[in-house]
């Protein structure tokens, strides 16, 4: 699969910080938060290189009521250190506040592409190409793969949550995202358009929940909204158990069968990640 990234650019995307164990930071803007942190543009001055400050407070972790979630937390942004090429933002360097001992303080890289939600509403036709959409699915599975290998369920895997480097996809946020250690899952969380039946009845479920969500997502990314989209809740929430969808009559063959193995509604009969990157 060829990306068309130019050297500079994958040089620009290796990200020089990498190898630095100190250096100077200049925040310049505010671009989002979630419930434990809040994020900065930021300038490293060292090397002109713009980056994302991820600011996480101790304190909102530690007001998580369950120790097991609070442990679970940590070692999944512990798991952002690994080098994956589409797990998260690439983990540059975790730094400790001197200054304010309650604070973790995330170096990570900056996309100025920004979110794959806020470009495919940019676009005319609220769709990409098949064939576009398909390179940035292969690599959403790359990075499903990497995750479940790792003991994650993602459990909120959606358009907002991915970010776009020149064609080059990242996944972000994994504020619902779970270790999946002991197999079987019961809490409900995540973006219900995304969610899987099992988690829509509250039942058991694993990884493969995270699979109808990609189903879900190939199907918005080639047709521009989700299966359900104007519906009510109640109404969702009952197509989602029925486990029916309707395919749009310009979606390929071959579209339409990797969608339908994944938003299947037995979670066992549900295609796996090492199965969907080898699908036609």
């Amino acid at each position: 699969m060829s990306q068309n990234v130019t050297e500079s650019q994958q040089l620009r995307m290796q990200s020089p910080l990498t190898n630095t164990t100190h250096y100077l930071t200049k925040i310049l803007e505010f671009l989002n938060f979630t419930i434990f942190s809040n994020v900065h543009l930021a300038l490293d001055e060292s090397t002109n290189y713009h980056v994302a400050l991820k600011i996480i407070k101790q304190t909102q972790i530690q007001k998580c009521h369950n120790p097991q979630t609070k442990k679970q937390k940590y070692n999944i942004y512990l798991i952002i250190q690994a080098q994956s090429n589409y797990v998260l933002f690439f983990k540059i360097e975790m730094q400790f506040n001197q200054n304010l001992a309650d604070e973790i303080v995330l170096v990570l890289e900056y996309f100025p592409n920004g979110q794959i939600h806020k470009i495919l509403k940019g676009i005319p036709e609220y769709s990409f190409p098949e064939k576009l959409a398909s390179s940035y699915i292969l690599q959403i599975i790359c990075a499903l793969i990497y995750s479940h290998r790792n003991g994650i369920i993602l459990r909120d895997l959606k358009p907002e949550n991915i970010f776009l480097c020149y064609n080059q996809i990242k996944i972000a946020d994994f504020t619902y995202s779970v270790s999946s250690a002991k197999d079987q899952r019961q809490t409900q969380c995540g973006s219900l358009a995304y969610l899987s039946p099992e988690i829509v009845r509250g039942e058991n479920y694993d990884k493969s929940t995270d699979m109808w969500s990609l189903g879900v997502l190939a199907y918005e990314l080639c047709c521009g909204e989700t299966p359900w989209e104007d519906l009510r809740q109640d109404e969702i929430q009952q197509m989602i158990q029925d486990g029916i969808i309707k395919m749009p009559d310009s979606f390929s063959c071959e579209l339409k069968d990797f969608i339908s193995k994944l938003v299947t509604y037995d979670s066992k009969s549900r295609m796996a990640a090492k199965k969907a990157i080898s699908h036609p």
